[in-house]
């Protein structure tokens, strides 16, 4: 094997990056069925990062105990300091016997995060390595969570260790993918990388949304070949994933974020055939608690550095079995010290050592995010996560966003002052997208469902007109032309959303084409071009034009498949994805251009053109995903066979005329 140099700007990102661990790096990265990829991402890692986190993988093994209600001295020696460091320690510690006066003090939320961040991140906190993480925002509370590479390098010994007591242990290595985490978002980061903690092993985020991909199958392709050990994401991804049909069974799969049902947990168990864990982690505190392999209704809690509580919203300690709200102290994360932090969920604590063998405490009952999704009027399913991540890009403190029956929605939120009506008029429109409450023109706008296929109201008018145009024109009507502008303009607007660029650039040509065509064969410049309607007459091209047309069209195909491949580097506001078949779509574009000129001259080799084009065009929309139009231009195909039988049979008339 080809021993290569790894890129400077890989080991920015991965400062631990091993030549070796190049072949499984690019062959995430390059494979032909992989995601569009938006982000570079990387562990940020270095040699004294891992050394604590070895350390930390250590100390998560064997330092496994309740601490009952009382925080352990870790937690209490920790706070100390912390008061020493920060504003937001010293004003709520107001006695130095911390350990007596804990119950006293207030508790830490989400607000507080949101509202006076600066107070919560200590005075002498080096922000040389500070990276943001923010929370979806789907509990009304966006937080622009700070993090540091050393603290969330303490995820994978956390993960792996609840994958061990779920019975799965692997020893990774740079030949593995360790996890891909899957997402089901209208937009969403997307990255491969490689985790030095685990020797090279691979990891990768992807988004299923299908415009995402190469083609409908190339999700479940992509994920198959890379063998993943364990799969990571949301319930509603791994909903997603079982309904796209993805056969790809990982050895674990791991639930995150949202609350999972047990009758869901139940249907992930028998798709997957393999331990389903459930870890309750939030992005402000890392992973706190995971589900019990023997009850996975408890949740036990993970970090031996964090310690967790039952309390009521003022603070006030909850004896053990009662159910409130989770508060949380300590973590790693130098950037957010966390003091009592009520944390939004529920649930009771227990203290006593679970049968499964796992001495800390455990949450009972626990009462996560749920699982709350929207819906638009044609029944397509909108993620909440979507919605948050729409809202965010403003400066909205909280926002609670509800749905009727009726499908109307309403959206509440406390705003800055920079909050504008025009921001407001903004915000209200990118929603309305979303739901395409008001867009008749979006592909999300579904019609209706042939086969369990979602035909959206742009494609079947686009297809109907386009179906109708080539009959018309096949039979030499002129009324095929009016029909064609119709076709033109809705696939111009289809084109644009599924990213088929040059098919888009094409469809402003036939309307010019289609109007052109339509005056050239209602007006004959001759009595020698009219047919017996008074109507432009069907003409052969010599052999000779026919070759020259011929080479023409295939150097232009070049060029154009050339400039259209990097079209997303040169307009990325316009184009902000790459094309999705630079040059056979390019051949499809340029072939139609050609047979377009030759139909709008009546010339009867116009068809010949069209019965490749049809077959090239329709091969590519099945890969794209556009079962209707490739079915279309399946039919267009036979049409245009037609047509080129029933144009010979009229101009053999022709001859048959003058000979007589």
């Amino acid at each position: 094997m080809e021993n290569r140099e790894t890129p400077e700007d890989i080991k920015q990102r991965v400062p631990l990056f091993k030549d070796e661990w190049l072949e499984l790096y690019n062959k995430m990265g390059s494979h032909p069925h992989s995601p569009v990829w938006n982000t570079k991402c990387g562990d940020r890692l270095t040699g004294e990062d891992t050394q604590f986190i070895r350390g930390f993988s250590e100390d998560l093994k064997n330092r496994r105990e309740s601490f009952l209600q009382t925080p352990p001295e870790l937690i209490l020696s920790w706070a100390a300091s912390m008061k020493e460091k920060t504003p937001w320690f010293r004003d709520r510690i107001k006695s130095d016997n911390i350990k007596e006066s804990w119950t006293d003090i207030t508790p830490m939320t989400r607000g507080d995060m949101q509202k006076n961040l600066e107070l919560i991140v200590p005075d002498d906190s080096d922000l040389s390595r500070l990276i943001v993480n923010p929370t979806s925002g789907t509990t009304g509370h966006p937080i622009p969570a700070p993090n540091h590479p050393r603290a969330v390098g303490c995820y994978d010994p956390m993960i792996q260790y609840a994958l061990e007591r779920h019975g799965v242990k692997i020893n990774y290595d740079s030949t593995q993918i360790a996890a891909i985490q899957i997402c089901a978002q209208k937009k969403t980061i997307t990255y491969h990388t490689v985790h030095s903690f685990l020797n090279g092993a691979g990891f990768a985020k992807v988004n299923l949304s299908p415009e995402n991909w190469k083609s409908p199958e190339s999700a479940g392709i992509y994920i198959g070949e890379m063998k993943p050990v364990f799969l990571s994401g949301d319930p509603f991804s791994f909903m997603e994933y079982i309904r796209l049909g993805i056969k790809y069974k990982p050895e674990a799969i791991l639930t995150t974020a949202l609350h999972l049902e047990s009758a869901l947990r139940k249907k992930f168990e028998d798709h997957f055939g393999c331990p389903v864990i459930d870890m309750y982690s939030l992005n402000e505190t890392g992973p706190v608690a995971y589900s019990c392999p023997e009850d996975p209704s408890k949740f036990h809690i993970l970090p031996h550095d964090l310690f967790a509580e039952i309390v009521t919203p003022d603070g006030e300690q909850l004896p053990e079995g009662t159910t409130g709200n989770i508060a949380l102290s300590g973590g790693r994360n130098p950037y957010l010290p966390l003091l009592r932090y009520i944390t939004g969920d529920t649930a009771s604590i227990s203290f006593s050592r679970c049968s499964c063998g796992e001495k800390t405490p455990t949450l009972k009952g626990l009462q996560g995010r749920p699982m709350v999704l929207f819906r638009t009027p044609s029944g397509k399913i909108i993620n909440s996560i979507d919605i948050a991540g729409i809202i965010r890009e403003y400066p909205v403190y909280f926002f609670k966003f509800t749905q009727k029956k009726d499908f109307s929605c309403s959206l509440s939120i406390s705003a800055g002052s920079d909050f504008t009506l025009n921001r407001e008029s903004d915000l209200k429109k990118r929603i309305g997208m979303l739901f395409a409450l008001m867009n008749f023109f979006s592909v999300d706008f579904i019609l209706l469902s042939i086969a369990g296929y979602p035909v959206s109201a742009v494609e079947l008018t686009g297809t109907v007109s386009g179906l109708l145009c080539v009959i018309y024109c096949a039979r030499g009507a002129v009324i095929g032309w009016p029909l064609g502008i119709v076709n033109a303009i809705f696939f111009f607007i289809l084109f644009y959303q599924v990213r088929l660029y040059p098919d888009m650039f094409l469809q402003i040509y036939f309307l010019l084409t289609s109007v052109y065509g339509w005056w050239r064969w209602k007006n004959p410049e001759t009595d020698l071009e009219k047919d017996s309607k008074s109507e432009l007459k069907i003409s052969a091209m010599s052999g000779r034009d026919f070759l020259i047309l011929s080479v023409i069209t295939l150097s232009v195909t070049a060029a154009a498949g050339y400039s259209i491949s990097d079209i997303h580097n040169l307009l990325p506001a316009i184009f902000p994805e790459p094309s999705s078949f630079p040059f056979a779509d390019s051949f499809v574009a340029v072939m139609s251009v050609t047979a377009q000129i030759l139909l709008s001259l009546k010339k009867r080799e116009t068809w010949i053109l069209w019965i490749i084009t049809d077959i090239a065009a329709a091969s590519i929309y099945f890969m794209k995903g556009i079962y209707l139009v490739g079915i279309e231009y399946v039919i267009f195909g036979l049409i245009a066979s037609a047509g080129l039988w029933n144009w010979n049979r009229i101009f053999s008339t022709y001859e048959l005329e003058e000979a007589l």
